[in-house]
């Protein structure tokens, strides 16, 4: 009997190690993330917290572990089923998420394994709400000191976007509308750093005079009753593609 018994102890302990090393082995695997499961008016009901397979680097990709991520208007675009050529409907369950900030697992390129870095994807799928990211390295670059990771994932898109439109505009009069916004209050920084030549923009709310954009801008309006034409360029600070021009004859 105590022969026996000891046969069946060895078996559930050897049973309760498999299946301990199962469990870890797939923690190993997987990981959270945010879901979206399909198209829907409101995010609380198309998204959930579930478990996909985390990622492994490639020779393109390094691994990040995510520390913090931000949600882009493409992300509500897709989930909300408003799709264009730019932004195509994705596969499910999707995850959503498109600028991060993590610590690089895999390093690749310039960036070796424990570096903090931010970065945004190239396009779909872009997955930063999940505990893993895939990252091209040359789309990535290492966090400032004195940001915090949850600053740092919400600079790439705006930043970028900002950039791209501000080096067009040197010896410029620039009017930014939405001057205090995601991509506007970089804008009015950016359009300064190109050498344009006067900067005004639009607000909804007063600034404190210590604020940080508000020694950069010359000229604050509140509202649209302070407008006037004498603006070589109007400048859309949620929109950084599209600008147009405006003289005393009259505005766009």
């Amino acid at each position: 009997w105590s022969m026996m018994m000891k046969s069946k102890l060895m078996l559930l302990v050897f049973g309760l190690s498999s299946r301990r090393k199962e469990g870890l082995c797939r923690a190993m695997t997987m990981m959270r993330s945010v879901l979206g499961t399909g198209f829907g008016e409101k995010m609380e009901e198309v998204i959930e917290l579930g478990e996909v397979e985390r990622p492994e680097a490639t020779d393109e990709k390094m691994l990040v572990r995510v520390l913090a991520c931000a949600l882009q208007p493409g992300d509500i675009r897709v989930l909300s089923g408003q799709c264009d050529k730019y932004q195509a409907p994705p596969s499910w369950p999707y995850t959503p998420g498109g600028d991060v900030c993590g610590v690089v697992v895999e390093g690749r390129g310039p960036f070796l394994k424990g570096d903090c870095v931010f970065a945004l994807f190239d396009g779909a799928p872009r997955g930063g709400m999940a505990e893993y990211a895939l990252i091209r390295p040359e789309l990535a670059a290492h966090k400032p000191e004195t940001a915090t990771p949850l600053e740092a994932a919400a600079l790439p898109s705006s930043a970028l976007s900002a950039y791209l439109a501000a080096k067009k505009f040197r010896g410029k009069r620039v009017l930014v509308l939405g001057g205090t916004g995601g991509v506007g209050a970089h804008l009015v920084q950016l359009v300064k750093i190109f050498g344009a030549t006067y900067v005004a923009a639009t607000t909804t709310k007063t600034l404190d005079q210590d604020h940080i954009l508000h020694s950069v801008v010359d000229r604050w309006l509140l509202g649209h009753d302070d407008w006037d034409d004498d603006w070589d360029v109007l400048q859309d600070g949620d929109s950084p593609d599209s600008s147009s021009s405006s003289s005393s004859s009259g505005s766009s």
